[in-house]
């Protein structure tokens, strides 16, 4: 086991800042009692943006719950105990009065693993004044683990393709039933059940076998044979999956 100025040095060392959801944290392998791979990338502080739960005040801290549409978890504000004795008053702390239930908002912090149970500890938090911010988040998020994880291999009908030695693969010519299958294959990969996939990581995705327009033809074939439908903000989901 690596000692405690080991394992700060490699703290120091790596630092990060990654959109995520808490899904993804609570996801997240822990090694050591304090390393925290996401897409077996160490993590060390992150970005959520969620709503407020439930608050708890202390003497020396504000614990409360953010959920975010993915999972629920704990957060923690240090604070001074003169800073939160009066929400109606003033007070030296500017960010207490955002503590309260059902108030959207993004926060930045560094993950702790204490008696077995992942909460962050926020460095800096602030009201959510444009709901884009949350769509942006999100489109974040689910950039970033697709680019984490783009050593997984396609699906194998894509694997089957093979290009001749003069094309580039979005170039191939590919029948349009087996490129519809190929696309349906690839919403199950790159989305999730309550969510489904965002177009632009879809078309990233494929980005090595199929041009934009393409995939957005093919979209809009299954779109018209009822096979897949769209939901707010762009994702795609598959019917009966």
């Amino acid at each position: 086991m690596k000692n405690t100025n080991t394992n700060n040095n490699i703290n120091n060392n790596n630092r990060t800042c990654r959109h995520v959801t808490i899904k993804q944290v609570k996801d997240a392998a822990i090694l050591n009692g304090d390393q925290f791979m996401i897409d077996q990338r160490e993590t060390t502080h992150i970005c959520l943006m969620g709503v407020i739960r439930a608050v708890i005040k202390s003497e020396t801290y504000i614990m409360f719950s953010i959920e975010d549409g993915t999972g629920m978890m704990d957060a923690r504000y240090w604070c001074s105990l003169q800073s939160i004795i009066d929400d109606e008053g003033d007070t030296q702390d500017h960010n207490v009065p955002l503590f309260k239930h059902d108030n959207y908002v993004k926060l930045f912090g560094r993950l702790q693993n204490f008696n077995q149970q992942t909460t962050c500890i926020v460095v800096h938090i602030e009201l959510i004044q444009d709901f884009n911010e949350i769509t942006f988040h999100f489109l974040n998020a689910i950039y970033t683990h697709i680019i984490f994880t783009n050593h997984k291999k396609l699906p194998t009908a894509v694997n089957s393709i093979e290009p001749s030695k003069h094309d580039t693969p979005a170039n191939t010519a590919v029948p349009d039933n087996d490129t519809n299958e190929i696309v349906k294959r690839a919403i199950q990969i790159c989305g999730n059940t309550d969510m489904g996939c965002h177009i632009q990581a879809l078309i990233y995705y494929l980005k090595e076998l199929y041009t934009e327009s393409k995939v957005m033809q093919s979209i809009e074939g299954l779109s018209n044979e009822g096979e897949i439908y769209s939901t707010s903000d762009g994702f795609l989901k598959l019917v009966n999956v």
